[in-house]
């Protein structure tokens, strides 16, 4: 080879060098990249947000009428007619205005599923033996 041939030749593996270590030093830092992606996705994205605001916005009126009817029926306070609403999702992994929606349906002439009958009259008990339970301890 020539002089002028190889020093273009060596010019070309020196790019190529360059190259590489480039792609190495970006593959280095890749997971500090992914980790602030990861980041990034714990901060919410606006439009998904304001998504999740509006459904609950719309589902609200349903849980605080069901929370009404156990507090009229059953004689619960406001926070155990809560705990009974979220016991009852939870347990039958059921979403809460979904469970809310059949207790509220069930009050002008609908019939609440078996599952959630079931767990209302177990969850219903237990919050109602704890405050006596409570009571007899402060006595």
């Amino acid at each position: 080879m020539t002089e002028p041939a190889l020093s273009t030749q060596l010019a070309e593996e020196m790019a190529i060098a360059d190259d590489l270590v480039c792609v190495s030093d970006d593959l280095v830092s890749m997971p500090d990249d992914l980790m602030a992606a990861s980041d990034a996705d714990v901060e919410q994205d606006p439009r998904a947000e304001l998504v999740q605001l509006r459904r609950a916005m719309e589902t609200r009126p349903a849980i605080d009428m069901a929370r009404g009817v156990l507090m009229a029926s059953f004689g619960l306070a406001p926070e155990d007619a809560w705990s009974v609403l979220v016991s009852v999702s939870q347990n039958t992994n059921t979403k809460l205005h979904v469970v809310a929606d059949e207790l509220v349906g069930a009050v002008t002439g609908g019939q609440i599923p078996k599952p959630f009958r079931r767990q209302l009259a177990a969850t219903i008990a237990r919050v109602q033996e704890t405050p006596a339970a409570v009571g007899l301890d402060k006595v």
